[in-house]
């Protein structure tokens, strides 16, 4: 794919679990623009961050690096090889942990948007940051001309909730209690014995956010689209979800590596729609995004060794040895994702699931039928936790050494016990 014209438009939008939106199971929140848009789209069901961090993150994206592996020379990545095609780079964000990212001066324009923050819920959609963000980007768009790969991050449900309280009090019931009219983005751990009006007022709240940028999203599509851009690849994705009391931990400190937080959607849209519908089970990470951009604009090879895979190419054929498996680090605690399991193995001095756990003690849970990780496994199932984490260390070596080659996960470790 090495057609002069192409373009490429990679939306991100911080805290934004996949779970929360229609074509991923969410049947109560409407969020009908971004449902067109994934009627249009490729669908990744399973694409779980390598890390909670946006340093790390957005290296992966960036470098094709996976958060495990340890740094690599600024020059490892696509910027330099897009240049000499002469394809523009363009970085617009709100968040300053973006535009002061060690990468992000490699775009040829960083527009860093410098957003009113409201102290309140806003009384139009319009005052609101993400309608401010909108705003700005359609000034933007009218600047672009292709061929240019522009990557779009917005701060969304990590800025404050300051959508309309109506659209908060429209997602009650009639016999619930009133929503909260704080735009302070919740951040603690909830007691065991939590007041749940409380968690589902915190829920409508972040739904409303939900609410609000898909209209906005549906504002900006529609900016996009009368553009007339040809050859344009459309990606839409998350750095990372939002816990809002699934393991009692709500918000930004909710670090713990479970799904609310790592699992992120990812739909991609061809100017042809070739894929539109299809809904991909395999398990994808950031690395394959960084992929998925090389072989768009038909770029070489820019890394010593990515365990990336562009997602074009699994409308084609699929890798399995290369989807059937996707770690995650944070500091000392580790996570493991296989088709049947999901290992979580916490770092020193965290709390797991339950009360009274150990601290170090690694949590398993059945996938896909346990989704939101409930039902910890791991005494019942000593053989599966040594075997995960047996690939888990292997995994990681692989990615320090640089090895490209990955051993064949054991069928237990793929397909379950029956």
């Amino acid at each position: 794919m090495s057609e002069s014209c192409q373009s490429a438009i990679v939306f991100s939008v911080d805290r934004w679990g996949a779970r929360w939106l229609g074509p991923y199971g969410n049947s109560w929140l409407e969020t009908p623009c971004l449902n067109h848009f994934a009627s249009q789209a490729f669908i990744c069901e399973h694409a779980i961050i390598d890390s909670p961090s946006l340093t790390e993150v957005y290296r992966s994206y960036w470098q094709g690096c996976h958060a495990a592996q340890a740094d690599v020379a600024a020059e490892h990545s696509f910027f330099h090889p897009l240049s000499d095609k002469s394809v523009q780079t363009v970085l617009v964000t709100d968040e300053t942990q973006i535009s002061s990212h060690p990468l992000a001066g490699h775009f040829d324009h960083c527009h860093s948007l410098q957003l009113s923050e409201n102290s309140g819920c806003c009384e139009s959609v319009d005052e609101t940051e993400i309608g401010q963000f909108v705003a700005a980007m359609v000034s933007i768009l009218d600047e672009l001309k292709p061929p240019f790969f522009l990557w779009i991050h917005s701060r969304g449900m990590a800025a404050n909730w300051d959508a309309p309280y109506e659209m908060r009090t429209a997602l009650a019931a009639e016999d619930d209690p009133l929503p909260p009219e704080t735009t302070e983005v919740p951040d603690c751990v909830l007691p065991v014995n939590h007041d749940p009006d409380e968690l589902l007022g915190m829920s409508y709240a972040y739904a409303a956010q939900i609410g609000l940028l898909d209209q906005w999203f549906g504002a900006l599509l529609t900016a996009i689209e009368e553009k007339n851009f040809e050859r344009l690849l459309t990606i839409v994705t998350s750095p990372r979800g939002f816990p809002l009391g699934e393991h009692r931990r709500v918000g930004p400190s909710g670090q713990a590596l479970y799904a609310e937080l790592l699992q992120v959607p990812l739909m991609i849209r061809s100017p042809d729609r070739k894929g539109a519908l299809c809904r991909f089970q395999a398990l994808i990470q950031p690395v394959d995004l960084f992929s998925t951009i090389v072989d768009w604009f038909g770029l070489p090879s820019v890394v010593p060794v990515t365990h990336g895979q562009s997602l074009l190419s699994d409308l084609v054929e699929i890798d399995r040895t290369r989807r059937n498996r996707a770690a995650s680090v944070l500091g000392a605690e580790r996570a493991l994702r296989t088709p049947a399991w999901f290992l979580r193995v916490p770092g020193t001095g965290q709390a797991g699931l339950h009360d009274g756990l150990s601290a170090c003690q690694p949590e398993l849970f059945v996938k896909p039928e346990d989704y939101i990780e409930v039902n910890n496994v791991a005494d019942r199932c000593p053989e599966i936790v040594g075997a995960m984490l047996q690939v888990l260390d292997a995994f990681e070596e692989d990615l320090h050494q640089q090895v490209d080659e990955i051993s064949e996960l054991s069928e237990v470790l793929e397909f379950g016990m029956e």
